[in-house]
């Protein structure tokens, strides 16, 4: 050590050097206060901003006469192709045949009549609650420790 200092007992200095103002749990609550401030600040804009947003995504859905369950890939993810295997039959036919008119119109740089358009409901789902419940049951199962009985691999 340095002449004229004497060393130090604790190797490290300690993670606070001044005691905190206030105990811990006034601290927390008021972070936790001021985060509630704010968010019921912003709450209101974040509400507007998902329904304009949402309106905005069902007016360009009408012009190709899409639903927005339409939009769910069964490639990108096996619980949307469980949960279209399980649709009825009719259900996946009417999907088919709206992704086949809007790719025709799309290609053609065109968007359905407007009297077409005013007809379309983009947000009425008919695939949403099949995947929930494939989504559940695949919880349940990793739950228990089993594997899907599609996945079972030939040794």
């Amino acid at each position: 050590p340095p002449q004229g200092r004497r060393p130090s007992i604790h190797p490290h200095p300690p993670l606070h050097p001044h005691p905190p103002s206030r105990p811990l749990t006034v601290r927390f609550l008021h972070q936790t206060s001021t985060m509630s401030l704010i968010s019921k600040m912003f709450m209101p804009v974040l509400e507007w901003m998902g329904r304009r947003h949402q309106a905005v995504v069902g007016n360009e859905l009408k012009k190709y006469g899409l639903r927005y369950d339409d939009l769910l890939d069964p490639l990108y993810s096996g619980d949307i192709k469980n949960a279209l295997d399980r649709a009825p039959q009719e259900e996946v036919d009417l999907r088919n045949q709206r992704i086949k008119r809007a790719i025709d119109l799309s290609s053609k740089k065109q968007y359905l009549p407007y009297d077409m358009q005013a007809k379309q409901t983009p947000y009425a789902s008919y695939l949403s609650e099949l995947v929930d419940q494939v989504q559940l049951e695949n919880a349940e199962r990793a739950a228990l420790g089993t594997e899907k009985t599609y996945d079972r691999s030939i040794p």
